[in-house]
């Protein structure tokens, strides 16, 4: 009986223990956490993988090729209707396009289409984003380490099938 008291005393001092020590388990550190994240390659979501301290390395203004009728007002040829951004995150190493669209310009978004698109001349390698209604919107980034890197922006008004285009300066790689 005593025998057995003991190695219940002995199991008993054992659980508490390990009870213990599993409630102090430290969290993983930051660095170990972002360790496990995915990878960064071409067409990875610069939001969606925390591309968090982007700049604006260069920004362009999109304009009308012709004449076109947005919101019920006629805009001549050169009109900039938006702007086309090309943006770096030196943390996810890549660049990747944005589109802001003027202010106050598109107050009824379905009169117009956008196509983004990023691209390193280099490799030939290219990302395309279509968008079929006009709001701010962001394309997939490209590695920057393999070359230059370019945005582009094409807007389509229905009325008339008249276009817009923009293009970013193509910067040196940056890795």
């Amino acid at each position: 009986m005593v025998l057995l008291t003991g190695a219940l005393t002995i199991s008993l001092a054992l659980n508490a223990v390990l009870l213990l020590s599993a409630g102090r388990r430290q969290q993983p550190s930051p660095k170990a956490a972002t360790a496990t994240s995915a990878p960064i390659n071409d067409g990875t979501d610069p939001v969606a993988n925390h591309c968090d301290d982007a700049v604006n390395l260069d920004v362009q203004q999109i304009r009308l090729r012709s004449s076109a009728l947005i919101d019920g007002h006629r805009l001549r040829a050169g009109t900039s209707i938006g702007t086309i951004t090309l943006r770096y995150s030196h943390q996810c190493a890549g660049a990747w396009a944005r589109f802001d669209p003027a202010d106050g310009l598109f107050e009824d978004p379905d009169e117009a289409s956008i196509t983004l698109g990023v691209g390193r001349p280099a490799d030939g390698s290219q990302n395309t984003w279509r968008l079929g209604h006009i709001d701010q919107t962001y394309s997939d980034l490209l590695l920057t380490g393999m070359g230059c890197v370019q945005a582009t922006a094409t807007i389509t008004v229905f009325d008339g099938n008249v276009t817009a285009d923009g293009t970013t300066r193509c910067l040196p790689p940056m890795a």
